[in-house]
């Protein structure tokens, strides 16, 4: 669908661009075919501009979006790993960030890491941290000079308790971009639909009862458009093959969930 209308974008753009600059050449007195080359020349031009500007556009949404569901991902396999599995991942991530082989990343007990300078708390789960939880973390006397928690979310109260405590935050947003920058993001997501998971959900998605109307009406329409083309046996083909499956899924279709 998106593509459809990405080439019907392309197709406005040229009819407007060329019928204007037909428009405007028979204005200047330009001969009439000469005119209409300059004017297909002028909507191909543009469209060809409009089309590498709408591309670029997309392949930019694309990669907000694949990096927006990667961080999600990020985020809930370290709500499912354990404290073992997170103190240690960012041990190591912390430790090959520094670049120096003199500052050592050290683990201080579970969830908690320390440098010559710096003290780290790791706190991963599916609910932010609270202001209660920011005030045990102060509680800790370490000597260091500087505090570090590392979480996925934080409660905007527990945010102003940082900033008058003095601990730096890490929240998901920056710890996402840090390991993909570094090239650290966990190879396998706690969490994440297997292949054939994947493709049996979607399975069950196409071939839903709900969508039986859908391939009815297209069917109908494939049918109907059959006496307007030179193609007529590939559409009677086409149009009677989604007949079969609106009443396939009808009968034998999966039942979606109401929420």
């Amino acid at each position: 669908m998106k593509k459809f209308a990405f080439i019907s974008d392309l197709i406005f753009t040229f009819f407007v661009v060329a019928i204007f600059s037909l428009c405007l050449f028979r204005y200047l007195d330009v001969t009439l075919w000469f005119a209409v080359a300059l004017a297909c020349l002028c909507g191909t031009l543009t469209t060809l501009a409009v089309g590498a500007i709408l591309s670029i556009r997309r392949k930019n949404a694309f990669l907000k979006k694949s990096d927006e569901l990667k961080k999600q991902k990020l985020l809930t396999h370290l709500a499912l790993s354990s404290d073992e599995a997170n103190t240690e991942f960012f041990r190591k991530f912390l430790q090959d960030s520094k670049n120096e082989t003199a500052t050592k990343v050290k683990r201080f007990a579970r969830l908690r890491l320390y440098t010559e300078t710096e003290f780290y708390f790791l706190h991963f789960s599916f609910t932010p941290v609270n202001a209660d939880e920011i005030a045990a973390f102060s509680r800790l006397k370490t000597g260091k000079k500087q505090k570090i928690l590392l979480c996925s979310q934080i409660h905007e109260d527990a945010k102003a308790l940082c900033e008058r405590l003095h601990i730096d935050l890490r929240t998901g947003n920056e710890l996402f971009l840090a390991l993909k920058k570094a090239d650290a993001l966990p190879e396998k997501f706690l969490g994440e639909e297997t292949v054939n998971k994947k493709a049996g959900r979607k399975f069950k998605l196409w071939f839903a009862k709900s969508n039986s109307r859908r391939f009815l009406t297209s069917g109908t329409l494939i049918l109907l458009l059959s006496w307007l083309t030179p193609f007529s046996y590939y559409y009677l083909i086409m149009g009677s093959l989604l007949l079969l499956i609106a009443v396939f899924t009808r009968i034998f279709g999966y039942e979606t969930k109401k929420i």
